[in-house]
């Protein structure tokens, strides 16, 4: 009986080798909106006297400036670690990694 009970019980996820980290191509930064909105709600509540402008201002405040690094970010920084990971090579017999230049 209890095995058809264990039987039923499924564990999923995500592993990956050291290799492959290390070998991974580099990401794009995602906006975690959730943050954004709990760090809002926390000053909210730090000071409940606040307004509704000012805790939408604090709101914008916090906001702009990680949406700025966040499109920097995607825009100028990772097209080039995806160009470098794109000339990276591996060599599997020695484990070398060497840049390759395309051009």
């Amino acid at each position: 009986m209890s095995s058809v009970f264990f039987s039923r019980l499924s564990a999923s996820g995500t592993t990956s080798s050291a290799l492959a980290q290390r070998l991974a191509p580099p990401q794009k930064k995602k906006l975690s909106w959730f943050v954004i909105i709990l760090i809002i709600l926390l000053f909210s509540f730090i000071k409940p006297t606040f307004s509704l402008g000012t805790v939408i201002l604090i709101g914008l405040i916090v906001i702009v400036p990680i949406k700025i690094w966040f499109t920097y970010y995607n825009t100028m920084i990772y097209p080039k670690q995806m160009n470098k990971w794109r000339s990276t090579w591996y060599c599997a017999t020695c484990g070398a990694v060497s840049v390759i230049s395309l051009d």
